[in-house]
C-alpha cells in the first residue's frame, strides 16, 4: 500500500477530535505519519514546544525517540518509552492493510514527580533559560499508573478505531481507482452529473471530446462547457431524467473541440444514493456521425441505383439460389425485378419478388420463358448463358442472357428482339423479292435454277 495516512483518515477531523478529548480529560497526544511527519498534537507541554524541539540537539533527542517507538510496536500493543529528554511516552500503532502507517502517542507526561537538579543539569547542558525551563517542567502533567493503564485502554481501541476508517477509506479508494481506470479504458466519452447539473467527474474521452481538462470540467455546467443552444436540450432532458428516473436514450448533438457538430447518442441513467434517492445521473456518449454520413451516402447510392436500375430498357432480374439440407441447389428465389421488366412481360412485380422461380412465368410449365435450365447451367458453370425464345402468349421474341455476379445469387437480363427478328425476316424476303412489286426477282430465279440442276444431276 503506498498511500499516506493523511490520505485515508481527515486529519483536520481527527486533530478535533484530539482536542476535544484533552478538553475532557487532559490527556496529551499526537499521531505522527511513518515518515514523521506530525499530523495532530494536543496538549504539547511547553517544556517540550518551547524548548526540546527549539534546540537543535534536543530535537535531535525527540526524533530518536519518536524513531524507536516507530521500529519497536507491534500490531495490537503498545510501547512506553522514556525519551532521552527525560519525559515519558506511550504509543500505540495504527495499521491499515497489515502496515504500521502511523503512530498514536501519549504525553508526555511522567508518573512520579521529576527530579528537577536533572532537568537543571539539562538546561546548563543545552543553554536553556533555567528558571522558565523549571518552570515549564512543574507544568508537565502526572499520571498515576492506574490511570495510565486505563488511558491505554482507550488509546488502543481509538488506535485501532482510526486504523478501520482508514482501511475503510482505502477499500473505497480501491475501488475509486478501479471504476476511474475502468472509466479511461473506455473510448467512448462517459461523464456524472449531481442533482444541479453539475459535473461530478468524467473520462478521458470525454475531456478529450471537449478539448478541456478535467479539472475544469468538474464543478461546470452545461452552460459552462457547451453552445447555449445544446445546453438547453441537455438541460430539459436532465430535468425528465431526475424527474422520471429511468433509462434515457436519445439523439442530438455535441461540439467536439474543433467546434464540429457531431451526431451523438446519449444513454443516461440516474443513480441513487444510500437512502435510495436520486443524486445524479451517469451518462455515455456514442458518435455516430460516421454511421449517419454513411447511412446517406448509401442512401444517394441507392438511388442512383434504383434510378439506373428502373430505367434499364430492358427487363432485370435477380434471385438467389435456394439450397437444400444436402447441400442441392433446388430452385431460385426472386429477389428484384425492374419496370422494364413489368412492361415487356406484362406481369407485375408484385407476383415476383419474394416468390421461388420455379412457381412463376419462368417454371417449366411455361415453355416460352422456361429459364431455370439456364441459370442451372449458369450456376454449375459459372459462366454466362444466353437463350433465345419466343413466347405464343406475348408474340415477342426475347434474348434472355444470365449471369452470376456473386456466388449464391444469379441475374437474368431479358430483350425484346422481336423487332430485330422482323428485320432479319423482312432482309431475308427482299433478298429474293423485288420490293415495288414484291415479285420474285432474278436472284430467287438464279437460286431456284441452281437447286433444279443440281437435282436433276442426282
Amino acid at each position: 500500500m503506498q498511500k499516506k495516512f493523511a490520505e485515508l483518515v481527515d486529519v483536520l477531523r481527527m486533530q478535533r477530535l484530539m482536542d476535544a478529548l484533552y478538553e475532557a480529560a487532559g490527556i496529551p497526544s499526537a499521531i505522527i505519519d511513518k515518515d514523521l511527519e506530525i499530523l495532530t498534537q494536543t496538549g504539547w507541554q511547553e517544556i517540550c514546544t518551547n524548548f526540546h524541539r527549539v534546540q537543535s540537539e534536543t530535537l535531535q533527542n525527540c526524533k530518536e525517540s519518536n524513531c524507536h517507538i516507530a521500529d519497536n510496536l507491534s500490531k495490537g500493543s503498545y510501547l512506553g518509552y522514556q525519551c532521552k529528554n527525560g519525559l515519558l511516552d506511550y504509543a500505540c500503532p495504527i495499521m491499515i492493510e497489515g502496515q504500521h502507517i502511523a503512530t498514536l502517542f501519549v504525553g508526555q507526561f511522567f508518573l512520579e514527580p521529576p527530579q528537577e537538579e536533572i532537568f537543571i543539569k539539562q538546561a546548563k547542558k543545552y543553554g536553556f533559560d533555567e528558571e522558565k525551563y523549571i518552570a515549564a517542567l512543574r507544568k508537565v502533567p502526572v499520571i498515576k499508573k492506574e490511570q495510565l493503564d486505563l488511558i491505554l485502554v482507550l488509546f488502543v481501541e481509538l488506535a485501532n478505531l482510526i486504523a478501520d476508517m482508514g482501511a475503510r477509506s482505502f477499500k473505497q479508494l480501491e475501488v475509486a481507482t478501479f471504476l476511474e481506470d475502468l472509466m479511461n479504458a473506455i473510448p467512448s466519452p462517459i461523464f456524472y452529473k449531481d442533482v444541479k447539473g453539475i459535473y461530478q467527474g468524467c473520462n478521458h474521452a470525454f475531456a478529450e471530446f471537449l478539448g478541456i481538462p478535467r479539472e475544469k470540467i468538474i464543478g461546470s455546467s452545461v452552460y459552462d462547457l457547451s453552445p447555449y443552444e445544446l445546453a438547453v436540450k441537455y438541460e430539459a432532458m436532465d430535468s425528465e431524467l431526475f424527474n422520471n428516473p429511468r433509462i434515457q436514450t436519445y439523439e442530438y448533438q455535441a461540439t467536439n473541440h474543433h467546434g464540429e457538430k457531431r451526431q451523438i447518442i446519449f444513454n443516461k441513467a440516474p443513480y441513487l444514493n444510500l437512502n435510495q434517492q436520486v443524486a445524479g445521473l451517469v451518462g455515455i456518449m456514442v458518435d455516430i456521425t460516421q454511421k449517419k454520413e454513411l447511412e446517406m451516402a448509401l442512401k444517394n447510392s441507392e438511388i442512383k441505383y434504383r434510378s439506373l436500375f428502373n430505367t434499364l430498357l430492358d427487363g432485370f432480374v435477380y434471385c438467389e439460389s435456394i439450397i437444400d439440407d444436402k447441400g442441392n441447389q433446388i430452385d431460385y428465389r426472386i429477389l428484384e425485378v425492374n419496370t422494364a421488366f413489368e412492361k415487356l412481360t406484362g406481369v407485375h412485380k408484385e407476383e415476383l419478388i419474394g416468390q421461388n422461380m420455379s412457381e412463376t412465368i419462368f417454371g417449366p410449365q411455361n415453355t416460352d420463358l422456361n429459364c431455370i435450365h439456364l441459370l442451372d447451367e449458369v450456376y454449375h458453370s459459372g459462366k454466362p448463358k444466353n437463350l433465345e425464345c419466343f413466347s405464343t402468349v406475348l408474340e415477342k421474341w426475347f434474348l434472355v442472357s444470365a449471369y452470376s455476379p456473386q456466388a449464391g445469387f444469379c441475374a437474368i437480363v431479358v430483350s425484346d428482339i422481336t423487332q430485330q427478328k422482323d428485320n432479319i425476316k423482312q432482309a431475308q424476303y427482299y433478298a429474293y423479292h423485288d420490293p415495288l412489286t414484291e415479285l420474285p426477282n432474278r436472284r430467287l430465279v438464279d437460286d431456284r435454277l441452281t437447286l433444279a440442276i443440281a437435282h436433276g444431276k442426282r
